[in-house]
C-alpha cells in the first residue's frame, strides 16, 4: 500500500503532535514531583539529564531550518525545566550504590 503525500504528511503531523503531548505530560509529572517533594528515581533523572545533554550536543546541527531550531529549543527548555524540577523534588540514590 502506497501512501499519498497528503496521507504521509497527516501521519507525520499526528506523530509530531503526540511528541509534544508527551513533553507536556513529562512537564506535568515533574511539577507534581516538585510540588509534593517526591523523590524521583536516579534512572528517571538520568533519562532527563542525558536527553538534555544530547539535545544540546545535537542543537548546532539543527540550525539550518526554522522548525528544526524551534524543535531543538523546545526540547532543551522542557528537559532543562524537568531536570531542575526533579532536583527540587529530590533524586534517590542510584540502585548500584545499594548493592555494595
Amino acid at each position: 500500500m502506497q501512501l499519498t503525500n497528503r496521507q504521509s504528511a497527516l501521519i507525520y503531523n499526528i506523530g509530531a503532535i503526540l511528541s509534544y503531548v508527551s513533553l507536556v505530560m513529562l512537564l506535568l509529572d515533574a511539577f507534581h514531583c516538585a510540588q509534593h517533594q517526591q523523590q524521583v528515581t536516579f534512572t528517571r533523572f538520568g533519562f532527563t539529564l542525558t536527553w538534555l545533554i544530547g539535545a544540546l550536543l545535537k542543537a548546532p546541527y539543527k540550525w539550518d531550518r526554522l522548525w528544526l531550531k524551534v524543535s531543538a529549543l523546545v526540547q532543551i527548555v522542557v528537559f532543562s525545566i524537568v531536570s531542575f524540577l526533579y532536583l527540587v523534588g529530590g533524586v534517590e540514590q542510584p540502585v548500584f550504590s545499594r548493592w555494595g
